[in-house]
């Protein structure tokens, strides 16, 4: 396995299984802030900052927080900022996906393994 493969995997992993299966349809608040919360972390961890930003919006909405407003919300005015940001966040990531690539292949053409 070349040095790029883990975190290639993990990108994969959330753009593939992750995302894809985000229901946009959920109502459940608690598991959008939950699933928002995850993909915060997760983006984080990567230095996909974007990602991380939106996902921290989505957990704060679920949990029926504007934090941008400092104001609580009800639950239709928490999903109505839930449902763009869901659209905000593949288009984030699919950049994401694009540019570590991208990386990956001038920083490591040969897949040469590091030590």
């Amino acid at each position: 396995m070349t040095w790029t493969k883990p975190c290639e995997s993990a990108v994969s992993f959330l753009i593939l299984f992750v995302l894809p299966c985000w229901p946009s349809k959920i109502k459940d608040l608690a598991t959008l802030s939950s699933l928002g919360h995850f993909l915060k972390g997760s983006s984080a961890a990567l230095g996909v900052f974007k990602v991380q930003a939106s996902c921290e919006k989505i957990q704060h909405y679920g949990q029926l927080r504007d934090e941008e407003e400092s104001k609580d919300l009800t639950s239709e005015a928490a999903l109505g900022k839930i449902e763009p940001l869901l659209g905000t966040v593949k288009e984030e990531y699919a950049a994401a996906e694009k540019w570590m690539k991208e990386w990956y292949l001038q920083n490591d053409p040969d897949g040469e393994k590091r030590e």
